[in-house]
């Protein structure tokens, strides 16, 4: 944890990149700081695109006050989080994983030229990696109550990350059903824990006549991923997965498909 640190948080200021949507960031986060709440996020997929949650600006927050505003609290805030995954392999991964595979797994997590490089990115995506731990940790567990909870918050918190992963935890959700142990009590208290974490989109949604709903309707009707056959889809996925397994592994940046199959 020490060294991922180092890794990350040295020279900082000149190693983190500070784009369009960073100063995008910085601006929401600043009146977050100064007592305007935010409700919505940046947009996904670009121009056109819905809303996604502010999550990432709230946690930024902290650091932007202890710094004076500076804007490096972005990018360390982002490194933070990205190592605060490795501890969340470390504690909720090892009774499954075993010490030796948990600790390989964070140890090459922590070195990774792509993981570094990828962490001093400031955006609501350096939510990702602690969003997979706790998925994956969740998904092999029969749920209690406060599980129930704590998974429906889980899966609603993908509208703070990344579009596609609100159908993908969905359906992987699905597929593991039979294995959390739902009634109708922990399926209601999943409801609540989704819509806990979709409150402000929520909220903003109805101050603005139903603005997030036409979005996300115009958003999927308008793409063309929507009618792409399963075969073009699995290879795009798959090829994708293994060009960052590969990359987290040795640094490059190409599509590997059978990489993907395999992992």
């Amino acid at each position: 944890i020490s060294l991922a640190l180092f890794l990350r948080l040295y020279k900082i200021e000149n190693r983190a990149p500070f784009d369009w949507d960073q100063n995008r960031d910085y601006a929401a986060i600043s009146d977050i700081a100064g007592g305007k709440p935010v409700l919505i996020g940046p947009v996904a997929g670009g121009e056109g695109g819905f809303f996604l949650g502010p999550l990432y600006y709230y946690l930024v927050v902290p650091a932007y006050l202890i710094m004076g505003g500076s804007p490096v609290s972005l990018p360390i805030t982002s490194s933070i989080l990205d190592v605060a995954s490795i501890v969340l392999i470390v504690i909720l991964l090892r009774k499954s994983l075993k010490d030796p595979l948990t600790l390989t797994l964070s140890f090459i997590w922590a070195i990774s030229w792509f993981a570094i490089e990828a962490s001093r990115v400031s955006w609501n995506v350096s939510l990702l990696q602690l969003w997979i731990v706790l998925f994956i940790y969740l998904l092999q567990t029969k749920l209690s109550s406060i599980k129930a909870l704590i998974f429906g918050l889980t899966l609603g918190l993908t509208w703070h990350i990344h579009a596609s992963l609100i159908p993908l935890s969905l359906l992987v959700s699905i597929f593991f059903i039979r294995h959390l142990g739902l009634n109708l009590k922990k399926i209601l208290l999943i409801t609540l824990g989704y819509a806990i974490a979709l409150s402000p989109l929520i909220i903003f949604d109805l101050r603005h006549s139903g603005l997030e709903r036409h979005l996300i309707y115009q958003f999927f009707v308008s793409s063309d991923a929507v009618t792409y056959p399963f075969a073009k889809v699995f290879v795009s996925v798959f090829s994708r997965f293994g060009k960052n397994t590969v990359a987290i592994l040795t640094g490059t940046s190409d599509l590997h498909l059978w990489w993907g199959i395999i992992m």
